[in-house]
């Protein structure tokens, strides 16, 4: 068999095995947060957690294992296909919730992160904006997360991403990928002078992405002006060579 293959398999029943491991392991704990969300009514703007301190520890302990999983595995889109649209909606109205009531320092932001993505890619619009909003709200310097959510609104809401970007953009010059995720929202908003005007900075400055002239954003500037398309493919092969004989 493929060794390929069978790295896969390995690797796919390793976290299954994990997953299932902590489920049987920390079975009262988890009914202990499911019973508590029970209570949450998903339609309306105002519900009950139940008992705040049982939940806030049925919370932390279930966060932990999030935490091993979603950082350790690297492939948080495991979690958005064994969430179900009605598990997503229970943990990120109770997310919601935690971080009206936690203080910053109870926060463990790069799970947050990845409930906001799971809720994103769940099609929980609103939810996953507000999870962002309430993040960047108690880390307003947090790059990482800006940009993630930068990164969910590009699809949904150009206009507010390319806020996002340029806001990044102008705090942290030297970091050319806000520069190209700018240059990618004004494309898809049809502002291709100035898109183009970020793409030939960013590929001046050194962006490195081999793939950065063909993402599909950038596949509509081919359509629409094929030769300041071609010019940047140019330009991106002299700027490469123009690296090479300097290294």
């Amino acid at each position: 068999m493929d060794n390929v293959v069978v790295l896969a398999i390995i690797s796919n029943a390793f976290w299954l095995m994990i997953f299932l491991g902590c489920i049987i392991f920390f079975r009262s704990e988890i009914r202990a947060l499911l019973n508590s969300l029970s209570s949450v009514s998903v339609a309306g703007s105002h519900f009950e957690l139940g008992d705040k301190s049982q939940t806030l520890k049925s919370y932390t302990i279930l966060s932990n294992i999030f935490l091993d999983l979603l950082c350790n595995s690297l492939n948080r889109e495991k979690f958005v296909e064994v969430f179900s649209e009605v598990n997503a909606q229970q943990l990120t109205k109770f997310t919601i919730k935690y971080l009206k009531e936690a203080p910053k320092e109870d926060i463990n932001f790069l799970l947050m992160r990845n409930v906001a993505y799971i809720a994103g890619r769940k099609v929980l619009f609103q939810d996953a904006l507000a999870i962002y909003q309430l993040l960047i709200d108690k880390a307003p310097t947090d790059m990482y997360l800006r940009n993630d959510m930068g990164i969910f609104l590009f699809d949904k809401n150009p206009s507010e991403a390319k806020k996002v970007y340029l806001d990044l953009m102008n705090e942290n010059p030297g970091v050319l990928l806000y520069k190209y995720n700018h240059a990618l929202t004004n494309i898809t908003l049809d502002n291709f002078d100035e898109g183009i005007a970020d793409l030939k900075s960013a590929i001046k400055a050194g962006h490195s992405d081999p793939d950065m002239l063909k993402r599909p954003a950038i596949q509509k500037l081919l359509r629409v002006q094929p030769d300041e398309y071609e010019k940047l493919l140019a330009l991106e092969e002299e700027e490469k060579q123009r690296r090479q004989i300097h290294n």
